[in-house]
């Protein structure tokens, strides 16, 4: 009974942090919209009989805790066997847990690397491009602190959280087109995705003095789109569209790589502003386009992200290279 008064910080005994004893999480890379999952892990450097533990880990904003079950470590702390006794506790902002190894003493944890207390799966909140963070604390009502039971006392070990870097695993890609001077040129667009996709929209650049975007048309796995537009409001040079599968969201742009969605048309100038061809202009993505401003989207139901951005070009000729 001892040791749950412990573990639930009422008449605890502390001492100040024991650098033999260290709690962790590793950081890392982790996918916008993704479920991940992070493991509490604890080093002991010297012997001790350590009878259970709490721990608290809160996080940011930018992702929140789904789910949490014993580390493979902690699962089996019991001589092979579960503890006797342990308590898991989700809130948005904060995962509190408390073991105790065996009631009667049968069984302590002594120097251990790496063992692996509780793994806790987060669901990322924030968008590509930004972090999500989470620290060992004390958190909960009545307060779980993060501390280990040691002969009867708690001991604050020392502690290091995790920052988690989010990145996209999917592609807006401008592709290579061709044309022809004084007709016409088009250019594909491009989505590599990971899970099905509702629709996109897309801000780009091309030089005006060579060529003038005239319309957008859906293409490839997006060619039966309910929904496909070109931006009303273009300054010279600018592209700003978007396109949606169905307004119902009943069909999808399918998981995939490279898989052409889009095709953009252009009047190329006769004479290409005083450049010679043949020659190949870039056409690249920007921050945003058209007024109101378009920006670049991916959106599958209530997710959206700015995916990885490719840029492309168009290569123009004087003559009809199928002739």
């Amino acid at each position: 009974m001892c040791v749950l008064i412990l573990i639930f910080g009422v008449g605890t005994v502390g001492f100040a942090q024991n650098p033999a004893f260290e709690m962790f999480m590793d950081g890392g890379d982790v996918f916008g919209g993704d479920t991940f999952t992070s493991t509490a892990q604890l080093n002991v450097l010297e012997p001790a009989e350590i009878q259970g533990w709490s721990l608290s880990l809160c996080n940011n904003e930018g992702m929140i805790p789904v789910g949490a079950q014993l580390g493979a470590d902690a699962s089996t702390v019991k001589n092979g066997a579960l503890p006797d006794f342990e308590t898991t506790i989700l809130s948005d902002d904060a995962v509190m847990s408390g073991v105790v190894i065996c009631f009667t003493g049968c069984a302590v944890l002594s120097q251990v690397q790496n063992f692996s207390m509780l793994d806790v799966n987060y669901q990322v909140l924030a968008a590509v491009g930004q972090s999500c963070w989470v620290d060992f604390c004390t958190a909960g009502t009545p307060p779980v602190s993060t501390v280990l039971v040691i002969n009867g006392n708690s001991v604050d070990p020392i502690t290091s959280g995790a920052t988690f870097l989010i990145h996209s695993p999917n592609y807006l890609i401008f592709g290579h087109g061709l044309g022809v001077v004084g007709q016409t040129a088009n250019l594909p667009v491009l989505i590599s995705t990971v899970r099905p996709l509702d629709g996109f929209q897309i801000a780009g650049q091309y030089d005006p003095s060579l060529m003038t975007l005239t319309s957008v048309l859906a293409s490839g796995v997006a060619a039966s789109a309910e929904f496909v537009a070109l931006s009303e409001n273009l300054e010279a040079g600018e592209i700003a569209a978007g396109l949606i599968m169905a307004l119902d969201t009943s069909t999808d742009i399918p998981i995939g790589d490279n898989q052409e969605v889009l095709n953009l048309q252009f009047d190329v100038n006769a004479d290409l502003g005083g450049a010679t061809a043949p020659l190949t202009t870039p056409v690249i993505f920007v921050e945003s386009a058209g007024t109101p401003p378009i920006t670049n989207k991916i959106v599958d139901a209530n997710y959206n992200e700015t995916p990885n951005l490719v840029n492309g070009d168009i290569e123009l000729v004087d003559f009809n290279p199928f002739v």
